[in-house]
């Protein structure tokens, strides 16, 4: 059974799109329902032809999937329903980002050891709009933190911790770029922008990565 969310997930779209103007033309044509958070469209083989529109409510999601249900969208008939989760963006605006990132790294970790590779989590890209107000935040968040930058300074990591457990926790963070061991016990973890380093240290901060050590997260030295 579908559960109405407020995103939208949007498929048997165009796949000779271009990324940037797909997430642009979605945006345009799905603004008129409501304002919109973010527009996630990759071009990454998994999500060809698909994109998801997260929506600030419920009513605007669902009158943009009743009103464009089937209407021709770059030559395609667009399929839309309710996304099967809720979005980071979504999950960001309500304030349960952070906790629910915790839950979901605790659940996940024992996994990280086992796995010789990792499949990165499909990443949030910024908004595609200046309505999501990512200049703003990361402004505010540099006042806020002052040292606050794009590189993440992990300490506290126990022997044998390799590149690969710690890309599995980190790219469940949106944002994320790349992980860089430096030495036993440390590493640096670049996000895209301050912002994505600021949620990804919050959600990751004291990660229990076993029984001795409690991950240390602070922003790297510029």
């Amino acid at each position: 059974m579908e559960v109405p969310q407020q995103t939208v997930y949007a498929s048997n779209l165009n796949e000779k799109v271009n990324k940037q103007e797909l997430r642009r033309s979605l945006y345009t044509h799905f603004s008129q329902y409501g304002r919109i958070l973010d527009v996630v469209a990759l071009k990454t083989r998994k999500m060809r032809g698909q994109a998801f529109i997260v929506f600030t409510d419920l009513a605007s999601a669902s009158q943009a999937i009743r009103r464009q249900q089937g209407n021709d969208f770059y030559g395609r008939p667009i399929r839309l329903t309710y996304s099967k989760s809720k979005s980071y963006a979504a999950m960001k605006e309500d304030g349960t980002y952070a906790k629910e990132m915790k839950d979901r790294l605790k659940k996940d970790a024992p996994k990280a050891a086992q796995k010789p590779k990792a499949d990165k989590a499909i990443e949030a890209p910024k908004a595609a709009e200046p309505a999501a107000g990512t200049e703003e935040m990361e402004t505010e968040a540099q006042e806020d933190e002052p040292d606050a930058n794009s590189i993440l300074f992990v300490g506290n990591l126990p022997e044998g911790t390799t590149a690969t457990m710690l890309e599995m926790l980190f790219t469940q963070c949106p944002g994320f770029k790349e992980v860089r061991p430096a030495k036993a016990g440390i590493a640096f973890v670049e996000y895209e922008t301050v912002q994505e380093a600021m949620v990804a240290k919050e959600a990751l901060q004291g990660f229990q990565v076993d029984t001795s050590h409690a991950m240390s997260i602070t922003y790297a030295k510029k």
